[in-house]
């Protein structure tokens, strides 16, 4: 047997076990009430408000500068088009919120709030939220998405991550980031 065979068969095969671990086969408490609570019920879970204002954001045209921040480039993107491709999907937005709800958080932070959506999540999960978004195109429609939803309990912050960071943890003491 040839060695990228071998490596073949070997990589087929751990993709296998990644999908053959069922509920059952959990046998810590721990995980197995974490699968049942969070990642089964994030398959179909939603927020319908916070779901509508995603599809709101989806249907706008308005222009925006979008900045990325790990290359320093900007470009002008429509809001749909920010909505679409670089917003997390409803599942994983689902996800951050009953996981953040399974362990009774309190106080959240978030790092690059982009649209709002997952901000919009996690506020309706904990108590209160700080998020962090660099730009201030970003952070105004965040704002907006946020007060659309009556969002009260997040603290939206607009700076340099790098800067804000750390007074950010200080102010709020998260025990969810």
């Amino acid at each position: 047997m040839s060695l990228n065979t071998f490596y073949f068969r070997a990589l087929e095969y751990l993709k296998y076990r990644g999908r053959a671990v069922g509920a059952h086969s959990l046998h810590s408490p721990f995980l197995f009430s974490i699968y049942h609570e969070v990642f089964k019920k994030s398959r179909s879970f939603r927020i319908q408000p916070i779901e509508a204002e995603r599809d709101n954001l989806k249907r706008n045209d308005h222009p925006l500068e979008s900045v990325d921040f790990k290359n320093g480039t900007t470009r002008i993107r429509s809001i749909g088009d920010i909505a679409r491709s670089s917003v997390s999907t409803s599942r994983f937005s689902s996800l951050l919120y009953l996981l953040a709800k399974y362990l009774r958080v309190e106080s959240s932070l978030e790092t690059g709030t982009s649209l709002g959506i997952n901000a919009a999540y996690l506020s309706q999960a904990s108590n209160k939220l700080s998020t962090i978004e660099g730009s201030a195109a970003m952070a105004a429609i965040s704002r907006n998405t946020f007060n659309q939803l009556e969002c009260a309990n997040i603290d939206l912050v607009h700076g340099d991550l790098y800067q804000v960071l750390e007074s950010a943890i200080v102010k709020h003491k998260p025990d969810f980031y």
